[in-house]
């Protein structure tokens, strides 16, 4: 276990927060030796915790449980090839929800007031939107982890467009005047 710690330090990985029994094995329960175990973790950068403060990790451990169990035993190909399925499977269904949860706001705010209040509303709308937003973030990164090396014509013009995207072609001093390039 020692080793693990040191591993996470100079990683410069952190635990990211778990909903639900901190345990993840409890044995002996019927004897008065009982031995609990935290057998699995959440982790992450400590620059990545910064910038996404309110996540905590929920279901996941059952999910990742009960795949484990009722696999085949012996065969860990097989076990892992299960458990895959069945985080996909979670995967999913956090989406439906999510996008439910999108509909069943925005039909709020379309409807005009009701028993749940406007500002409430908006502060679940924006929230949503932001997770949204972080979510196709990490999915452009991962598309340009697996296919930005190609050396193509088409990402020579996303990375060309980028550029010209981010430069700054002039600036405005306080005084109000305009400086171009020079």
């Amino acid at each position: 276990m020692k080793g693990f710690r040191q591993a996470l330090e100079d990683s410069n990985l952190i635990q990211i927060p778990i909903v639900g029994s901190f345990f993840t094995r409890e044995k002996g329960r019927e004897s008065n030796n009982l031995v609990r175990e935290k057998l699995d973790r959440a982790l992450a950068t400590e620059d990545w915790a910064h910038k996404f403060t309110n996540v905590v990790c929920s279901g996941l451990a059952e999910v990742v449980k009960g795949a484990w169990v009722n696999s085949i035993p012996c065969n860990l190909l097989m076990k892992r090839d299960d458990l895959v399925s069945a985080l996909s499977l979670w995967s999913r269904s956090r989406n439906r929800e999510f996008w439910q949860k999108k509909k069943t706001i925005l039909r709020l705010l379309d409807n005009g007031p009701s028993t749940v209040s406007h500002a409430s509303l908006k502060e679940d709308w924006n929230r949503l939107l932001k997770q949204e937003e972080a979510r196709l973030k990490q999915q452009a990164k991962c598309f340009w982890l697996k296919n930005g090396d190609r050396n193509t014509k088409f990402f020579h013009a996303q990375i060309n467009g980028r550029r010209r995207m981010n430069r700054i072609s002039k600036l405005k001093e306080s005084s109000g005047t305009w400086i171009e390039d020079e």
